[in-house]
């Protein structure tokens, strides 16, 4: 178990050196010939070292953000329980955003039968149509309004 804790320092530390070479305009030849390593090695490290970088922040803002949603939620059911009609409106749009926030409205792909990825996006509406929206929808393609007959001029 130490073997294990003191490889992952070790990596880490290699990290730490070859992005610092790497930010002072190193090559990454030059970053493998001061570290005692081969290039692509070097090119690993510093990949890697920035994709660390990059993660921690943004997992860090993340949960700050799920965090504030949660205290949102809590305080929009208290409202609802209370009778509240627009607060189940503003808690759709909380629900909303933690979903975009987890990525759950991620494209699905499934694969045809050529073995070709198909895609499909589901997109939810902003707002819900209202009955008078369905009505003018439907007005425009069908019209069902019933006409007189018209007399035949002789």
């Amino acid at each position: 178990m130490q073997k294990a804790g003191k490889a992952t320092i070790r990596k880490q530390e290699r990290q730490v050196q070859a992005l610092e070479l790497r930010r002072k305009g190193n090559t990454y030849p030059q970053i493998a010939k001061a570290l005692g390593i081969v290039q692509s090695t070097a090119f690993r490290l510093v990949r890697e070292a920035l994709i660390t970088t990059i993660q921690e922040p943004a997992d860090a803002v993340r949960t700050l953000e799920l965090e504030r949603l949660d205290f949102l939620t809590k305080k929009l059911e208290t409202r609802i329980s209370l009778g509240e009609d627009r607060a189940v409106n503003t808690l759709l749009k909380v629900m909303d955003h933690r979903a975009k926030l987890l990525g759950l409205y991620a494209p699905l792909t499934i694969q045809g039968p050529d073995g070709a990825a198909l895609r499909f996006v589901v997109e939810v509406p902003t707002q819900a149509p209202t009955l008078a929206d369905w009505q003018a929808q439907a007005a425009a393609v069908i019209d069902v309004t019933p006409q007189e007959p018209q007399e035949v001029a002789e």
